[in-house]
């Protein structure tokens, strides 16, 4: 296995301009990382190291660029300990390392500055070895009480407040000092503030001179969860104050579009085959939820929020954004059964706006034909209300003729068994006529049907009548 080494020593070694990092150094764990260090020179024994101060130490990635990557508890070990290997931990990439140096309350007191960039690809272990230096050896920016620092944040793009902070997992912002992007970071417990507090001014802080600011957002433990990024260089004299006012922005955070500040309101509407499902079209269509995917600008991140088919709506409040939305139905296993599968993605722009409706999905199923039910019901007593079957009549024989504006006729019985309903399985969507209606009881008692029952096309069956039964009555009346 290659071994890529390097020594590094209190330097300052400058910086490029920052810009955004996306890199995650830990994401595929291929190359072991080995460190060794000294104190102010020395081996680091119990003595050295209480002299500096120092109770462990933490190596630091960088990029190539010396943009921070952060870190992790595989690259910490006691000062004492003077060594740390890690298992394959860095994914291949280009890389720059930084010795820091924490007291027991995790301070830093002592630090190297960054080392050059190593490339490391492939069978290889990084090795560096590095020598503490107290922290103002290198840099110093506290030296003598100059000049103010007058600063402000906000958390992604919001008002810094409780509720905020709390959504981005922000319990205190620390202000870095640095004296160029590719520096070494010094701080104090005076540029530290609760986040909800959305600012702090400090009098006579820092040396008069130049210097480069990030402000980061910590969680209760400590780790950095959300930062400014590097400030231009900023440059104060004797008396004046350095004013920072910027955006802490979400590190790895969850995309949300429901989440916090969310204040745009969001409507969307389906249906199955053109009509509003309820429970039983749901059923017939074996749709059981109706799922609207949303994903961020990029089309790389995406969220799903479900919904029980028979809803047929729903009404909710996204963050001011660009996203993209796509809807799928699915059975009750979780299968896709929407035709296409899934429907295309389309833009939902929320920049500018305080409601939108995202465009209807009609969601195309097979039901299987409808079927025809209609049923007979004759008058008991001449001129009456009262309606009963066949046997409740006393009805011996019907016939009649059924007709169909699709298929002609379907049917044509007389003088059979009186029926309580007649029924056509298989009915396409048609126009039906029910002619020629005769009962005869079994006291010679003939019935005929109202008017209704006896109209051209008096029971149609429509397309979205598929997979259902489709009912209808039939009265007719004793003729005198």
């Amino acid at each position: 296995m290659t071994r890529l080494g390097f020594l590094m020593i209190g330097a300052t070694l400058l910086g490029a301009c920052e810009t955004t990092i996306t890199f995650d150094p830990f994401l595929v764990p291929e190359i072991p990382v080995e460190a060794s260090w000294t104190v102010e020179g020395f081996a680091p024994d119990v003595a050295g190291c209480a002299a500096l101060g120092v109770d462990r130490v933490r190596v630091e990635v960088f990029d190539e660029f010396s943009r921070p990557l952060g870190s992790t508890p595989a690259l910490e070990a006691r000062c004492t300990d003077g060594f740390l290997a890690t298992p394959p931990l860095l994914q291949s990439g280009v890389y720059r390392f930084q010795l820091l140096g924490l007291d027991a309350a995790g301070f830093v007191v002592a630090d190297t500055a960054l080392t050059e960039p190593v490339s490391a690809f492939g069978n290889v272990v990084i090795e560096a070895l590095f020598d503490l230096l107290p922290t103002g050896v290198i840099f110093d920016p506290f030296g003598a009480p100059e000049v103010s620092i007058d600063a402000a944040w906000t958390v992604n793009g919001f008002a810094a407040d409780f509720a905020s902070c709390g959504d981005a997992g922000i319990a205190t912002v620390r202000i870095d000092v640095f004296e160029n992007v590719g520096g070494v970071a010094e701080s104090t417990a005076a540029l530290e503030a609760p986040c909800e507090q959305a600012g702090l001014v400090v009098d006579s802080l820092l040396r008069a001179g130049s210097y480069v600011f990030n402000v980061r957002g910590l969680d209760a433990s400590g780790l950095v969860v959300a930062e400014s990024g590097f400030t231009d260089p900023l440059t104060a004299g004797l008396g004046q104050t350095f004013v920072i006012d910027t955006d802490l922005v979400s590190m790895n955070q969850p995309f949300a579009p429901r989440g916090f500040g969310a204040d745009v309101t969001v409507s969307g509407t389906w249906s199955i085959n053109g009509t509003i499902p309820d429970a039983a079209l749901c059923g017939l269509a074996g749709i059981a939820t109706v799922r609207l995917t949303v994903f961020d600008a990029t089309e790389t991140q995406f969220v799903d929020y479900d919904f029980p088919c028979a809803a047929g709506a729903f009404t909710d409040t996204y963050r001011r954004d660009l996203y993209f939305t796509q809807w799928t139905a699915l059975d009750a296993t979780g299968l896709a059964v929407t035709d296409p599968v899934p429907n295309p993605a389309e833009a939902l722009d929320l920049g500018a706006v305080t409601t939108a409706n995202l465009r209807p999905f009609d969601i195309v199923a097979d039901l299987g034909p409808a079927s025809l039910e209609i049923t007979l019901n004759f008058e008991n007593t001449l001129g009456g209300m009262d309606f009963r079957d066949c046997a409740g009549a006393g009805v011996a024989t019907i016939g009649y003729e059924l007709f169909s504006s699709v298929e002609g006729v379907l049917a044509t019985e007389f003088g059979v068994p009186c029926a309580n309903t007649l029924f056509v399985e298989d009915a396409p969507a048609a126009d039906y006529t029910l002619s020629a209606i005769t009962a005869d009881g079994i006291d010679g008692t003939k019935w005929g049907p109202d008017a209704a029952c006896a109209t051209i096309g008096a029971f149609a069956v429509f397309g979205e009548d598929a997979g259902t039964v489709v009912q209808y009555d039939c009265f007719l009346l004793i003729e005198p």
